[in-house]
Formats: C-alpha cells, structure tokens, sequence
C-alpha cells in the first residue's frame, strides 16, 4: 500500500552517501590505494630473506589500517621508492597526487589526520617535501593547462572543412567547439552529460537569436549542502540565426539530419557508417560513446593541423581568452563562464602571440642609431675586411699615378651605388702629403 514515506534498505543509503564523490575522484583514490599495494607486496618480496632494518616496522601496513608511527616510516620510504610500472620516476605532480590519494584513504578511518598539515606527522612531510624538490630540479616544466584556440586558427578548422555543415564529422566538431567556446562548458564530462533541453532558442523582432544555455550538474556545481544556495549558470548568447557559422544554423541542421523523436538525453549521436550528402538522415539513434567525446577536441584539432595541447577542456579556455582579449571586464567573463572566484577565471588567461612583442619593445632600450644606419655601417665594415677585387686595384693603381703626377686630390661625380641603394654619389679623395 502506498503511503506517505518511501522506505529504503541500507544497500540504498550507501548508494546515496556514493554519489557524493565524483567519478574522476574515486578513480584516483583506487589508484593510489592498488600502487602503494603493489609497493608493499614487492617489497615484501624482495626483503623476505633479509632481517629487518628497525624491529618495530616489521611488516608494511594496508594503507587503511596504518597509524601515524608507520606513516612516518613507511610512506616515507614509498615517497622515495615508488616507480611507475616501466621503473621511471613519476613527475613531481603526480607524486604529490598519489600521496592525496593516499591521504583520502587514511582520513576514512583517522578524519583529523591530514598526511600534508598534520604536526604529528613532520618526519613524513621532510621527506616528501625533499623528494618532490628533488625531482622538480631535475624534470621540465609540464604545460598541463589547455591550449585556447585563436581566431586565426579557428578561420583554420572552418576553411579546411573540419567544422561545418558538410558532413556528419563536421557537424559534430563544429557543435562541440561551439558549445565550448559560446556556453564556457568544463570539459568533457559536460559534453558527454549535455541535453537538448538545456538549450532554448528566443527569436528577436530584429531578426537576430538569443540562445539560452542552462546549466545542470557541473564540476563546481553539484548541490548538496555546501552549495544548495549557489545558482546554476544561464548564458543567454546573442547571433545571427542565418550566419552559417552560428550556433542555432548549426545546431538546426544538426537536428534535420537527426533521426525521428530522439531522446532527449543523446545530444551527440553517432554518424552513420555509409551516408551521402542526398540523405535526409546522417545519424543513428544511438549516442556517440564517452570516449569518442573525451577525444573528439583533440582529434579535429590535430586534423586542422593545429599544434597545442588540446582537449575538450580547449572550448572553455577559448571562450575565456577570447573575452579577455576583447577587453571585457571580469564580471561580465565570471558571469559567461560561472566562475565565482576572479583567481579561479585568471588561471584560463592565455598569452596571446602579440603579447610578446608588445612587452619586448616596452622593455627595449633605444638604439644610438636607426636600424638602416646600423645596417650600413655593418656592411662598410665588411666591405673593407674584403679581400680587393680586381677593380679595386685597378681603381688603387689610378690613384697612385695622380698622386705621383703632383695632384693634390681627385673627384667622381654621378656614380650609382646600387650595393648601398645610393645614385648620384660624388666622392672626394684627398692625398696626405
């Protein structure tokens, strides 16, 4: 019978208490947790035979049952001997990672102990602290951030028929770099969870489109207790209906070579196989995988060509850059991009190629002489290291006569220096008696 409450089993509670954690986290954690697993039992193997170095640590713990005694002796040899499975050393970035996700699994049981702030933990911290300086001076930076596309580089994708409306590929690229450059989305989690209904389409008397993009479940924006009162992003972009670029002419004939009542849910769906341009339907029912979408951004940009480093994460770091460039202020990009933390919008600013030179020559030190001046003292300085050519001597030799002759000097009128870009050169040689 039903009535006013809904009962639940304990398997559902747990359930619930799951969601909380998201999917990218646990992954990390679970991977953490199997590599100092793989750690302790090659250790153990390779020291079965041999006494151990201190009586007290015997054996290695699980890292869900180790105490603060063994973190401080244990981890601290992890930090120092833990490899990746070819036997290299991990960067320095993901070393500390792996100790956060070491530090999640040890929390579940001690919730006060933190393995990076913890006092009690220092002789930990001393080493890890100098493995990670020890690496960091030996390894090279990584660009982690991913690279914005430029306006020059989108006119690229678009010319070279990566985006488009010419085919199945080229509608999907062109929809997914949109979606990312215009609604600022994070990645590819937002690609792969987007939904028609997020999208409405406002006609204005003008003629002109707004779009209004609607954000649901984000990264920064999952609800729950710390962020019930947080409102969910909406971007209302103004276009051109008719431009063949725009979202809405894009995203219209998306949906005319889309199959019939399509869920809502599938926004990407998987091109067909065999299709021709004459067929009024281009897709199948069926929803592109989360893979195919995880490495959608970076494969048209590497087929345009395009040298960075690329991933879905691009769109996001496109539209930011591109807002800065056009001068916009920080609230007006906050409010496109649902940042709420100007730090948190300023790690997307992107050097744009003008930046360098704009900088150099504010920090250049003027020359004592213009660029051509320098130029041509250079040359008359190499022109004179010369060996003599056959006219020269020839030229020395007339010079040596008349000076023999009692003249005290000589002059050439008219002559054309095209070497120096010089006409009509009068030249003057006097003899020193």
């Amino acid at each position: 019978m039903a009535g006013r409450f809904s009962f639940v089993q304990d398997a559902e509670v747990e359930n619930v208490r799951e969601t909380t954690v998201p999917e990218n986290t646990k992954k990390h954690t679970a991977w953490s947790g199997n590599v100092y697993k793989e750690w302790a039992e090659a250790r153990e193997r390779e020291f079965k035979d041999f006494e151990p170095e201190n009586k007290e640590f015997v054996s290695i713990p699980a890292i869900s049952e180790i105490n603060i005694p063994q973190i401080n002796y244990w981890l601290s040899k992890f930090a120092l001997e833990v490899r990746k499975k070819d036997g290299t050393e991990y960067r320095h970035e993901v070393l500390y990672t792996l100790f956060c996700g070491l530090n999640r699994i040890i929390r579940e049981k001690i919730p006060d102990l933190n393995l990076f702030h913890s006092s009690d933990l220092k002789p930990f911290q001393k080493t890890l602290d100098g493995r990670l300086k020890e690496l960091q001076s030996k390894q090279q930076p990584f660009q982690k951030q991913a690279s914005a596309i430029s306006a020059n580089d989108e006119e690229e994708m678009w010319n070279k028929g990566v985006m488009g409306t010419h085919s199945p590929d080229a509608i999907i690229n062109a929809l997914m770099f949109l979606t990312g450059k215009l609604f600022v989305l994070r990645g590819g989690r937002e690609q792969r969870d987007l939904q028609h209904d997020q999208f409405i389409f406002e006609g204005q008397s003008d003629g002109s489109m707004i779009v209004v993009f609607k954000e649901k479940v984000s990264k920064t924006n999952q609800g729950g207790l710390k962020r019930r009162k947080v409102v969910r992003k909406e971007v209302r972009h103004l276009e051109d209906p008719y431009n063949d670029r725009s979202f809405t002419f894009i995203y219209n004939f998306y949906v005319s070579k889309c199959p019939e009542n399509i869920p809502v849910t599938a926004f990407y769906l998987r091109p067909k196989t065999k299709w021709s341009y004459s067929q009024e339907v281009w897709f199948d029912k069926s929803p592109m995988g989360h893979n195919t979408i995880s490495k959608r951004f970076k494969k048209m940009c590497n087929d345009a060509g395009l040298e960075g480093n690329f991933s879905n994460h691009s769109g996001r770091a496109t539209g930011i850059t591109r807002m800065y460039q056009a001068g916009l202020s920080e609230k007006l990009i906050m409010q496109r991009s649902g940042h709420r933390s100007i730090e948190g919008v300023r790690t997307y600013q992107r050097q744009d190629p003008t930046d360098i030179s704009k900088v150099s020559h504010s920090l250049t030190s003027p020359a004592t002489m213009s660029t051509n001046e320098s130029s041509s003292s250079q040359k008359i300085e190499r022109s004179t290291n010369q060996d003599p050519t056959e006219d020269d001597m020839v030229l020395v030799k007339a010079c040596e006569e008349i000076e023999e002759s009692g003249a005290t000097g000589i002059s050439f009128g008219g002559i054309n220096m095209k070497g120096a870009n010089l006409t009509n050169v009068n030249i003057n040689i006097t003899f020193k008696k």
